[in-house]
């Protein structure tokens, strides 16, 4: 889910908080995630404008229902993001970071990133990297702990069934959706 404008993949189209929070409020039902969307945000969403008493662009967030808390970036460390890409696909005991076609301004902006040309461990903010600091965000924010991903992998080679409910999971999900869908056209009709 993204703002970023159709002819400039680096600037927002200008929708506002309210309205992003519709778009994010309704991929987080589709995918039938449990609670209430919440995720990790640049330390610069947490910033009022106006002072103590105004509202930073997360508490507007947690107004429209989407709770966010900053991320800890301190160093700029892209090593975990780096390895799972290398990962994805290559290794059976090691977690690996996908993407799905629908994951398009990723896919568009992410294999252009070069890097900073003063600091050689970091990206150059001056292009697209608004994808790439998210995922490395969501890595860090959410605790990623190699350990827990191998044993959960693992878990899958223990039990010979578990790709198989994996796969009938997402058939099911897919399902649902087509459903949606098509109740919807009904609907329009």
């Amino acid at each position: 889910c993204h703002t970023a404008s159709a002819e400039n993949l680096n600037q927002g189209s200008g929708a506002t908080i309210e309205e992003f929070s519709i778009d994010v409020l309704k991929l987080w039902a589709d995918h039938d995630l449990p609670g209430r969307p919440h995720g990790v945000c640049d330390d610069a969403m947490t910033f009022k404008p106006g002072g103590r008493n105004s509202p930073s662009m997360a508490d507007q967030f947690k107004a429209a229902g989407i709770d966010l808390r900053a991320a800890s970036k301190g160093r700029r460390d892209w090593s975990l993001m780096k390895s799972m890409l290398a990962n994805a696909g290559r290794s059976q005991t090691e977690p690996g970071l996908f993407f799905t076609p629908q994951a398009e301004y990723a896919l568009n902006t992410m294999p252009f990133l070069s890097r900073d040309t003063r600091r050689s461990d970091d990206l150059n903010s001056g292009g697209p990297d608004h994808a790439a600091d998210a995922i490395r965000y969501a890595l860090l924010g959410a605790g990623f702990r190699r350990e827990n991903v191998k044993r959960r992998i693992g878990s899958y080679y223990a039990d010979p069934n578990a790709w198989a409910k994996k796969l009938d999971a997402q058939i099911a999900f897919n399902a649902r959706q087509f459903a949606a869908k098509a109740g919807k056209g009904r609907q329009a009709e």
